[in-house]
């Protein structure tokens, strides 16, 4: 399955369900990730036709906002009526933080990975602890 078929999916489930507000909120998500990922192609290459490296601070922020992407995801999932708030946390959508802290290895510093480890932590906490507040006492043993 492409991520086109995936996107497709999204769409039609949405209007068969007539989740409009969920819909939109996904389709402005995956815009702004698009972009993003434009934004840092752009900056990448052309530090690779200056023979220079992308700026640090550039660098730090495309760190945070792409360990944070499973962390919207997973609000997203949250809001939509498909899981209980106790699924969302099991979800394959968690396993995009492994996939983000593997991936910033390829950047070869430790400091990066370290970073993008403690940032998809505090993301999946911060899930958690959402879901905990949310969910009804007696929900989870």
């Amino acid at each position: 399955m492409s991520p086109g078929d995936n996107v497709a999916f999204v769409i039609v489930r949405g209007v068969a369900t007539g989740h409009y507000i969920l819909l939109a909120a996904q389709a402005f998500v995956l815009a702004l990730v698009i972009a993003h990922e434009v934004f840092m192609l752009r900056a990448v290459r052309a530090a690779l036709g200056n023979e220079t490296e992308v700026a640090t601070e550039q660098s730090v922020l495309n760190v945070f906002i792409e360990s944070q992407i499973p962390t919207v995801a997973l609000f997203l999932l949250m809001a939509a009526p498909w899981l209980t708030p106790d699924q969302v946390l099991v979800a394959p959508a968690v396993l995009l933080y492994f996939l983000m802290i593997m991936l910033s290895t390829l950047r070869l510093s430790p400091v990066i990975t370290l970073f993008t480890g403690v940032l998809s932590a505090g993301g999946y906490l911060s899930v958690m602890l959402y879901t905990g507040i949310r969910s009804q006492p007696g929900q989870f043993p």
